[in-house]
């Protein structure tokens, strides 16, 4: 309807954000004023396609892990509550010195089952403060450098967002959408946030003239050196959305690799 009223198709699409992204309301809108707006859709369908199949991989490959925790939460929960009281009176008959292990689980035992109202707020309480604090600006800084830092973690959560940074930056850069832009837009769609501190940084500095690899080079941890290096032969011979297209393949087929052996990685340390 408001196309048919003379409005254009990625203004009408601003009026929905939920469910039209930035993204691709930019790619719209870029492939209106070139004329390519049949090619531009397709590669946003590629895009698209691409970041949903890494999503999914990440939590297909977590699911099992979660359920482990879940189950073992549960499960050491009602052994404190229903288990461990039955003993009690064992464990007294006998009159033995137990274990230090063992003595702590009867006195949890003991005070959850005679504080059950008490302990279920604390838990209502803690978990509202951690919800509240995980999606505060220094819940977000804070989560988003552990997730850079922990073992096992840090390496996929890297590969991720540089797969979605590469692949984004690329689609982008081959609808003509300028690379001071583009880096603003991309800086929304990786997920980590000093990713995106360093792309938003990068799209100013980019402005008085400063190449993308040497900005981006700053940010060694985030960004190693095949990145900086594949961008700035990609600057030099002006294909930097080729290079980072196939620099992206290689990062999304790692992370499939990754998310296939995740499991097994995690499994032993589930079992301890």
């Amino acid at each position: 309807r408001d196309v048919e009223s003379g409005i254009s198709f990625a203004e009408s699409l601003k009026k929905h954000p939920k469910i039209f992204n930035h993204l691709f309301v930019s790619m719209v809108e870029s492939g209106e004023i070139s004329g390519n707006l049949e090619v531009v859709l397709e590669k946003l369908h590629v895009q698209m396609k691409r970041d949903h199949d890494l999503i999914a991989k990440v939590k297909g490959a977590m699911v099992y892990p979660a359920v482990v925790m879940f189950a073992m939460f549960g499960i050491g929960t009602a052994m404190i509550v229903f288990v461990v009281p039955k003993l009690m009176s064992i464990f007294e008959e006998f009159e033995a010195d137990l274990p230090m292990p063992t003595k702590i689980m009867i006195g949890v035992s003991r005070f959850i089952t005679h504080n059950g109202l008490v302990v279920v707020l604390l838990v209502i309480a803690f978990l509202v403060i951690f919800i509240k604090f995980y999606h505060s600006k220094l819940g977000i800084r804070f989560w988003h450098k552990f997730f850079l830092v922990v073992p096992v973690l840090s390496p996929v959560v890297k590969k991720i967002n540089l797969a979605r940074f590469c692949r984004t930056t690329s689609s982008l850069l081959k609808t003509d959408i300028s690379i001071v832009k583009t880096l603003e837009i991309t800086s929304m769609v990786v997920g980590n946030y000093y990713y995106q501190c360093a792309l938003k940084d990068a799209s100013k500095k980019i402005v008085k003239g400063v190449q993308i690899n040497k900005v981006l080079s700053k940010y060694k941890k985030l960004f190693p050196p095949t990145i900086i290096q594949m961008i700035k032969v990609g600057e030099e011979s002006g294909s930097v959305d080729e290079t980072l297209e196939e620099t992206a393949i290689f990062y999304e087929e790692d992370v499939n690799q990754v998310m296939e052996t995740l499991p097994s990685i995690i499994e032993p340390i589930l079992i301890l």
